[in-house]
């Protein structure tokens, strides 16, 4: 009764268990099964035995070999026990998953077996399961491989539990080589010890971002990270999950586009500056011109020994550096003018440096170094003056207590002539030198500068087709270094039209021949003094105040005028539409422009006009009478063709 008991429970339990029980006949070639070996294969249950041969061929062919081979392992007695995971085929024509283990329970006394049982679990839905997990995991170490950031996992300790095979790419090591030691160890001490707040912040429960920049075997990289805490299912925390993405590309590109926003913003600003500053240098050169022009009359009709002759001397002086600082302040606004010589930059500097020895302070020892070949470029003299002065003022100011020594070295080859200015002043630090150029910007104290001598140095280099590199180190002195094209051997080209050279005269040293001259400005100053130096220089004058003024007198009958010379800037109409004008009423009568300033396109328009000269507005007291004399002279020379374009 017990027995029977036992039975049955067994039978529930087998029931119960969804394992499928089997039992092999060796001797006969017959398999038997319990009624849930029929279910799972979608047969009726209680179905006749199947034999050993329809048995196999229910085994997916694929795993069939297999199968037999384990079988036949257990028959020889290699293995304890047979056991296998293979796939059986449905009634319905898919396949199924059993985990097949058994025995053999009886022999002959050969050692063949005669009788084999075991069972089958179905472990389709635990294999499909794991197929999928499998996929999981094939698709997340592709997206590890290929990402270009990095992922890993730490312990509290900051020990490393995974890492992504981009960490092998960035730090050179194997992934392998990197579980287990510490990020103070992968990443460095430098950056760790950065991190460490951020980490602290992590592991107390907080999602931390950040970004910075990662030392790895490719050099340095700028980087953004989170740092998510990593918890149990309690909600312990038991380390971090750290993911790194790679931005050096992006901050390269921000940088670049930072960098031409500002030079965008610099250019709007200079043109701004240029245009305020042109206006303010004409009205400067008008009142400036006067002041000149009156102190040259006036100390022309003194003689020397005079009291009053030497304050006047004082105001010619002081009148020559306000227009010298007014010509400072168009070549930074307008970037200098385009250079039309071939000049040798060692006779630039050498023509200067008795200028600049005489300037320096006397504890300052300025050293020229100008090599022994030609260092020809295609530049302007004046305005390289200009750069050489302001670099060695600069120089000799950065020394401290005006104390050291500025060398001045120029070197050139077949590709590139350069100009180098160093001293062994204090330095100039980061933070400064990103601002080295800009307009206005001094760390001098009020007063003691006008933040423009670099500015102009860089306009001017600029128009020169030239670049400027500067190094220095805080109390390890600076070193500018002026890089031009080089002009090789060329000879000078010619001057452009309206650009022949004038020879510097004073206002007694030419003498006219009586012909009239009509001097057009709307300054009422410059006016009065143009007369009077053209008056004493022997010509007869007539001045008007506009265009609409000089084209009434023009058109009267019997007019003799000789030559005509117009402001460029005047309210009512500029001297080029005045020259405009009068060239097709009187093609022949020479024309000559008195500016500040003269752009290309104005440039080139006065040549279509037929303009002769272009006199610098500046430089009226010491220019007018010898350009006057100069083209009226040229205008009756045999031969030559009067006014026309």
């Amino acid at each position: 009764m017990s027995s029977k008991r036992d039975a049955e429970r067994l039978q529930l339990a087998l029931q119960g268990s969804d394992l499928v029980l089997w039992d092999v006949d060796q001797v006969n070639g017959r398999v038997t099964v319990n009624p849930h070996g029929y279910v799972i294969l979608g047969l009726e249950s209680g179905g006749a035995p199947f034999t050993l041969e329809e048995w196999i061929g229910l085994i997916h062919p694929d795993d069939r070999g297999r199968v037999l081979e384990a079988a036949a392992a257990h028959h020889a007695g290699q293995t304890p026990a047979y056991e296998t995971t293979h796939r059986l085929r449905h009634v319905q024509g898919h396949w199924i998953w059993v985990l097949s283990r058994g025995r053999v329970l009886e022999r002959d006394a050969q050692g063949r077996p005669l009788r084999m049982s075991g069972t089958n679990l179905d472990i389709t839905a635990r294999v499909q399961i794991e197929e999928v997990l499998r996929e999981r995991e094939r698709e997340l170490a592709q997206v590890l491989e290929h990402m270009p950031g990095l992922v890993s996992r730490v312990d509290r300790e900051g020990r490393y539990l995974f890492a992504s095979p981009g960490y092998e790419r960035w730090f050179g090591r194997p992934v392998s080589d990197i579980i287990g030691r510490t990020q103070r160890e992968v990443i460095g001490a430098r950056r760790h010890d950065e991190l460490k707040p951020l980490i602290a912040r992590a592991l107390a429960g907080e999602i931390v971002d950040y970004e910075g920049r990662v030392q790895s075997a490719r050099g340095e990289r700028f980087v953004v990270g989170t740092m998510v805490p990593d918890r149990d299912p309690d909600g312990r925390i038991l380390g971090q999950f750290v993911f790194v993405t790679d931005i050096s590309e992006r901050k390269r590109t921000e940088e670049a586009l930072q960098k031409a926003l500002q030079r965008l913003l610099q250019a709007q600003k200079l043109e701004a500056l240029g245009t305020l500053a042109a206006g303010i240098a004409h009205d400067f050169n008008n009142m400036i011109g006067g002041v000149l022009g009156h102190a040259e009359l006036a100390l022309h009709d003194l003689p020397p020994t005079e009291p009053a002759a030497l304050a006047l001397r004082q105001i010619r002086a002081t009148g020559q550096r306000a227009r010298a600082m007014v010509q400072q302040i168009l070549s930074f606004s307008q970037g200098g003018t385009a250079p039309a010589d071939v000049v040798d930059l060692r006779t630039v500097v050498d023509e200067a440096g008795a200028g600049l020895r005489v300037q320096a302070p006397a504890a300052v020892q300025l050293q020229l170094d100008l090599g022994e070949r030609p260092c020809l470029l295609v530049g302007d003299t004046t305005q390289l003056h200009q750069v050489l002065l302001n670099l060695c003022m600069n120089a000799w100011q950065a020394l401290p207590e005006g104390r050291g020594r500025v060398r001045v070295v120029v070197r050139g080859d077949e590709r590139e002539v350069c100009l180098q200015v160093s001293d062994d002043g204090h330095g100039i630090d980061e933070t400064t030198r990103e601002r080295l150029f800009d307009p206005f910007f001094s760390t001098k104290p009020p007063g003691q500068g006008t933040g423009l001598g670099l500015a102009v140095v860089h306009g001017i280099v600029q128009a020169h087709r030239g670049r400027i590199a500067v190094r220095s180190s805080v109390d390890a002195g600076t070193s500018f270094t002026l890089h031009f094209p080089s002009a090789g051997t060329a000879a000078a080209p010619p001057a452009r039209p309206g650009e022949e050279p004038v020879t510097p005269t004073t206002t007694n040293s030419v003498q006219g021949v009586g012909r009239h001259v009509l001097y057009v400005d709307d300054d009422d100053t410059m006016r009065e003094v143009a007369a009077r130096i053209l008056e004493r220089a022997g010509w007869r004058v007539s001045t008007c105040a506009g265009a609409a003024e000089a084209l009434a007198l023009l058109e009267q009958p019997g007019q003799d005028v000789a030559l005509l010379v117009s402001d460029l800037n005047m309210p009512a109409a500029s001297g080029l539409a005045l020259c405009a004008a009068v060239r097709q009423r009187l093609p022949a009568l020479p024309l000559v422009l008195s500016t500040g300033y003269l752009g290309d396109e104005q440039r080139e328009q006065a040549r279509r006009l037929g303009v002769r000269e272009v006199i610098a507005k500046a430089r009226t007291v010491e220019d007018l009478a010898a350009v006057v004399a100069q083209v009226i002279g040229a205008d009756r020379a045999p031969g030559l063709e009067q006014g026309g374009s």
